[in-house]
């Protein structure tokens, strides 16, 4: 598969990381990362398009002649995978393996993501050329690869959807945690399980990485990881406290309009005990703070247990 790389495509600057992770970036939607190896250049997600992969390729082409290309997906979500035809085997022009949990391969394969696939096709023209491909290698749980210099862990860590993987390299305590973790909080969707989420940032916290590195919201650190866990015990914590005090109606939470500011903990304050200026937090958050309560609200309400860090 032949494609045009994308402009809108960036590398971004080294903050002091080690120099064999490179980042990528689309502008206000994914970052990503290539990992140069001894042995190998891991492409680890591949945006939403080919034309997107095909930029990052681009940048690093001069890397491939002595290394082969390997491709990671953290999971199945469009920003995520959707440039997998790029490495397509054995149809492209860069050929190569693409490793996941079986689970992103059966989403990779369902009728919804085809679905959904076709209905944004219609709408973006820029997504003309996608098509879904399933990883080659579908790995039961974690794994590792021995690239010769360095090694890279593949992590089970469900939540924000259940086949999610995060990505460790141990040698220079590095961790690419894809959307398990992110800046200013995480993304609760339909098949975010509240519970999981806490136990895989848990996991990854376990890890003591020296850099953090998410897919949204830039460089961090440790500290990333316990914000977002604070986060969802604060929500837990404000929810049954609104409750007791004001005795909240039963669906309460599947109202529209602004729950943060029903239950006394809005966007804009949210963001500050993240330790951001709202006003440089896009609108996304704010659907996306909505949402995390809704989750934690049902779950309070099926009788479940505080959350604790």
């Amino acid at each position: 598969m032949s494609v045009t790389p994308d402009p809108t495509v960036v590398e971004i600057v080294n903050r002091g990381w080690d120099p064999r992770v490179r980042m990528f970036r689309v502008p206000n939607e994914i970052d990503t990362a290539v990992i140069v190896t001894d042995r190998y250049v891991v492409f680890v997600d591949t945006m939403s398009s080919p034309e997107q992969a095909a930029a990052v390729v681009e940048s690093v082409e001069p890397l491939l002649a002595d290394r082969a290309p390997l491709v990671i997906n953290t999971h199945a979500d469009w920003d995520h995978a959707w440039g997998n035809a790029l490495f397509e085997t054995p149809a492209s022009a860069l050929p190569a393996p693409i490793i996941a949990s079986r689970e992103t391969g059966k989403r990779l394969r369902s009728r919804e993501e085809h679905d959904y696939l076709a209905k944004r096709q219609q709408q973006e023209p820029a997504l003309a050329n996608v098509r879904l491909v399933p990883p080659t290698i579908e790995i039961p749980s974690g794994c590792t690869i021995d690239g010769g210099d360095m090694t890279i862990e593949l992590i089970p860590t469900p939540g924000h959807v259940g086949d999610h993987v995060s990505v460790w390299i141990p040698e220079i305590r590095l961790l690419l945690a894809g959307d398990a973790a992110e800046h200013p909080f995480p993304y609760c969707g339909e098949q975010s399980n509240i519970d999981v989420f806490l136990q895989s940032l848990r996991r990854l916290r376990e890890l003591r990485p020296a850099i953090v590195i998410p897919c949204h919201g830039g460089q961090s650190n440790e500290g990333l990881l316990i914000r977002n866990m604070q986060y969802f015990n604060r929500l837990d914590a404000t929810i049954r406290s609104a409750q007791l005090q004001r005795g909240l109606e039963p669906g309460w939470y599947d109202k529209e309009g602004d729950l943060g500011e029903f239950i006394g903990f809005p966007f804009e304050l949210a963001v500050r005990e993240q330790g951001s200026d709202p006003a440089s937090i896009t609108d996304f958050y704010r659907s996306s703070h909505n949402k995390a309560i809704r989750a934690v609200a049902a779950r309070v309400a099926a009788g479940e247990p505080p959350l604790t860090m």
